[in-house]
């Protein structure tokens, strides 16, 4: 076995681990990372047509405080959109990446292995 042929079947080796690894983190992501089913905000708006719709009965300070707290919902929500959209693409498309382009390497290491091997054997 020659010196590139053993290196390319390292290469094999090493870049297959590292996909499996990058696929495996890639799926535990997608199961660690919830799906937003329903948009807060919306469950906010909801909220108050329905429960919110007749403030008459709040005091002026209860308004104010209820608005003050609807806004720091509608922040956080948008705080955490935004994270989630950075998570995902982060841990799942990035690891799904990582782990195709490692599968990719892998494969033209085994490929360029077994041409060695033919040539070196005929």
């Amino acid at each position: 076995m020659s010196v590139t042929s053993s290196f390319t079947m390292r290469l094999f080796l090493v870049s297959l681990s590292l996909a499996l690894l990058a696929l495996s983190l890639a799926a535990y992501c997608f199961v660690q990372i919830p799906l937003i089913k329903d948009p807060i905000a919306a469950v906010i708006s909801n909220l108050e047509d329905q429960l919110l719709a007749d403030r008459s009965q709040l005091s002026q300070p209860e308004a104010e405080r209820l608005d003050a707290h609807l806004r720091v919902l509608r922040f956080d929500t948008q705080a955490l959109n935004a994270a989630h959209t950075n998570l995902w693409r982060a841990g799942v498309l990035g690891f799904l990446g990582l782990g195709i382009a490692n599968l990719v390497v892998a494969g033209v290491a085994y490929k360029k292995h077994k041409l060695q091997n033919a040539n070196g054997a005929g």
